[in-house]
């Protein structure tokens, strides 16, 4: 390989190795807390109908939940309006806490399920940014409030993208010096070239 290569992929190199972290270290973030927080509320959703279970002896329907779940995400607001029963009260308030969580990525309601992977027998899940969910809550892109790792998925994205920023940036920055580099180098590879072409042409002395 020609010097002036080996030189040049050498500063390549070590101009990239040193910029990547100092990009990173300049371009960083306290990250995005969207989804970290949707888990959270999802979980003190949970909560919250727990202490209606510890109240009342048992949970509502679980078709019972869905329903007003949907009809609090559509605006109506009959069923706290006509609560009279300790019951009904304290389940409105649980249904409509959900509406002031930080639970509306896609503008769709949390959704209610029993599951034994939830310690307390049941929780709340957002179907992903799909739309649409094949496991009732434990698809890749589904946030569920019994698993933290459900938001995995969105932050290995962000940080996915993240990173081919830093990369783009620090190839960015280290390209003039790969530049000066394969210039400078050219100019005494070439006249090294030339003196030794130079000698071997010159008729050797008796």
């Amino acid at each position: 390989m020609k010097p002036r290569i080996i030189v040049t992929l050498v500063v390549a190199i070590v101009s990239f190795s040193v910029a990547l972290p100092a990009v990173r270290h300049v371009l960083r973030t306290t990250g995005n807390h969207t989804w970290a927080n949707a888990h959270l509320d999802l979980r003190r959703l949970q909560q919250r109908l727990d202490h209606y279970r510890t109240d009342h002896g048992e949970l509502p329907a679980a078709e019972r939940i869905n329903e007003l779940m949907a009809e609090e995400w559509a605006g109506n607001t009959e069923f706290y309006d006509g609560a009279e029963s300790d019951q009904d009260i304290q389940l409105s308030y649980v249904i409509r806490s959900a509406r002031a969580e930080r639970i509306h990525l896609w503008d769709r309601p949390p959704i209610f399920k029993m599951t034994p992977d939830s310690e307390m027998g049941f929780g709340f899940y957002l179907e992903g940014d799909d739309g649409t969910s094949l496991s009732a809550g434990n698809d890749p892109d589904d946030i569920n409030s019994w698993d933290f790792d459900s938001v995995a998925y969105y932050y290995d994205r962000l940080n996915r993208r993240k990173e081919a920023i830093n990369v783009g940036v620090a190839l960015v920055l280290a390209l003039p010096l790969v530049l000066i580099a394969y210039a400078v180098s050219g100019r005494f590879t070439g006249g090294s070239n030339k003196a030794q072409q130079g000698g071997a042409g010159q008729p050797r002395r008796a």
